[in-house]
């Protein structure tokens, strides 16, 4: 049975939601907000604070938030899978962030600058990185004893759910296998860039892993809402709005292209994100008769449009041709393009 397009009000997941204690409730909402503040506290030490040179920015900081919110959703959804745990129970392993403190004790301890980077290197380099928690890797030491940290503690969160030592270690060894896929350097503007896939760009680097990154959340949140069982309604209603957002997305391209906003095909391609994320959802909330959608997917959706449009807006807004100066002090993209 196909429980993505099915109506289903006595689905588990759904009541998984419904069932929890109002202080979970809270303690759920919260999670994001404190996600977040607390990404943006450790972005700023260690890229403000305890970088050889400070290099803190407004880009920078949205390049770190959306890597940890893609990494914090796929240890959700890997905890989901296996351990078969409804993914509503386990939005409490957003607060699991502050463990993202301990590279920044171990530098002030060590009295060393913070020089953390995506994984480079060949092949066998990698799996050497890997196989010793990255302490091969020296720019990346301080982050060996988050990374054991991390492991056991999905062991023993594992073992807790289902009493099951081969689900906890399978836990234990896809979080860190699919974390350190994610930590590769796979993708990189040109020139900026050392990485593996080398893309064309008008942006500055860390405009491109931001946007890399926002559409990596995005596909990962619809996963999660997916899972969750917030979505409802039939399959082609599903089928009605993935046409129109894939509509203005190619009238959007084709706008930008001509007018010249953007050149490059990765511009241009993730300069439409905003605008289709919130054609597709429109669409389909207003050609139901029935709510199809919780408040959690408004709440999840919501954010995630916010963060695209953190991303987007301010690039949006440094291509307009104004005669209007005081708007060079009231964008941000004007004050923060890097």
């Amino acid at each position: 049975m196909d429980l993505a397009f099915k109506e289903t009000p006595k689905d588990n997941r759904m009541n998984a939601s419904d069932a929890m204690p109002k202080w979970k409730i809270l303690l759920n909402v919260f999670a994001p907000v404190y996600f977040i503040c607390f990404s943006v506290f450790r972005c700023y030490v260690e890229t403000g604070l305890l970088a050889k040179h400070s290099f803190f920015s407004y880009y920078v900081a949205l390049h770190h938030i959306l890597w940890f919110a893609s990494i914090i959703l796929v240890i959700i959804l890997l905890m989901h899978f296996i351990l078969k745990v409804p993914v509503v129970r386990l939005i409490w392993v957003m607060y699991g962030v502050t463990l993202m403190a301990i590279p920044l004790l171990y530098a002030m301890v060590t009295q060393e600058h913070l020089q953390l980077e995506y994984l480079r290197g060949s092949f066998s380099e990698i799996i050497g990185y890997v196989a010793t928690f990255c302490w091969a890797y020296t720019k990346n030491r301080p982050l060996t004893i988050e990374l054991l940290v991390i492991f056991f503690s999905m062991i023993a969160v594992g073992y807790a759910y289902t009493r099951s030592r081969h689900r906890a270690l399978a836990l234990a060894g896809s979080v860190y296998i699919v974390g350190n896929l994610f930590a590769i350097h796979w993708v990189g503007p040109i020139p900026y860039s050392k990485s593996v896939v080398l893309f064309q760009t008008q942006w500055s680097h860390h405009q491109f892993m931001a946007a890399f990154w926002v559409f990596m959340l995005t596909v990962l949140s619809i996963l999660f809402i997916w899972q969750a069982g917030w979505f409802g309604g039939d399959k082609r209603s599903w089928i009605y709005a993935a046409l129109s957002a894939a509509s203005i997305w190619m009238v959007q391209t084709i706008v930008f292209k001509s007018t010249g906003w953007f050149n490059r095909p990765f511009d241009i391609f993730m300069s439409g994100l905003p605008a289709v994320t919130l054609t597709f959802f429109g669409v389909r909330l207003l050609s139901s008769e029935r709510k199809i959608f919780s408040g959690w997917t408004f709440g999840t959706m919501g954010i995630i449009f916010l963060m695209q449009m953190a991303v987007i807006g301010p690039i949006y807004f440094n291509h307009i041709k104004t005669n209007l100066p005081f708007l060079h002090y009231i964008i941000p993209g004007y004050r923060f393009g890097v």
